[in-house]
Order: C-alpha cells, then sequence, then structure tokens
C-alpha cells in the first residue's frame, strides 16, 4: 500500500437551533488548517491554526423563509476575505430550499457571490 499524509484538512460543522420566539437559527462553520507551517502574502499561519474560520448563521421560519443572515470571518488568510460578509445580508427574504441555489433567478435577492 503507498504511503500517504494529510496536506489540508477542511471542517465543515453545521448546528440547528430553534428559538424562544419560534424562529429557527442554522449555523454553518467551516475551518481550514494545514499540518505544516504556512507563509502567506500577508502573513504566516502555524500548523494547525486556522486559514479560514468562517461563520454563518441564517434565521428562518417554519415555511423556511429566510429572516435574517449573517457571516463572521474569525480567521482569514487576506483581509480581503472579510468583504464577503455584508453579501451574505442579501439573502433575507429568500426561501431556504434547493430552488434557491439551483434555479437561476429563483431569489432576485440573492447576489451571485453568495448562490456559489
Amino acid at each position: 500500500m503507498t504511503g500517504r499524509r494529510s496536506v489540508h484538512l477542511r471542517r465543515i460543522h453545521c448546528e440547528g437551533f430553534v428559538r424562544d420566539d419560534g424562529l429557527y437559527e442554522l449555523e454553518g462553520t467551516l475551518i481550514d488548517t494545514k499540518p505544516t507551517p504556512l507563509q502567506l502574502p500577508e502573513k504566516p499561519v502555524a500548523a494547525g491554526e486556522a486559514i479560514h474560520h468562517m461563520v454563518l448563521t441564517l434565521t428562518i421560519d417554519a415555511d423556511r423563509l429566510i429572516h435574517d443572515a449573517s457571516a463572521r470571518t474569525v480567521q482569514s488568510p487576506y483581509a480581503s476575505c472579510a468583504e464577503v460578509q455584508d453579501a451574505y445580508r442579501q439573502l433575507v427574504g429568500c426561501a431556504s430550499n434547493p430552488a434557491s441555489t439551483t434555479v437561476p433567478g429563483a431569489c432576485s435577492a440573492a447576489s451571485p457571490a453568495v448562490r456559489t
């Protein structure tokens, strides 16, 4: 058997919550790490330290209508990564269903940046 070694780890964790007001919060966390140090143009990243650590929270109702959307960049390789956060606010008013991401124009509020 050929040996192998890890070069990248992407963890995605999703969790759902019911709120006291009857709405639901869906929270997704993405964390990228590497087992070796990495020198990026803007900063060094130690082995095992998060390269990307981002959290997306959607607040929806029982009909899956998005009432709120927020994105938070905890750690990123470039300062410009945080600029995408405001784009997720455009999801407010969209329906959280497969058609929102697979049918062009299913939600006129969503920009291409948040549909990809």
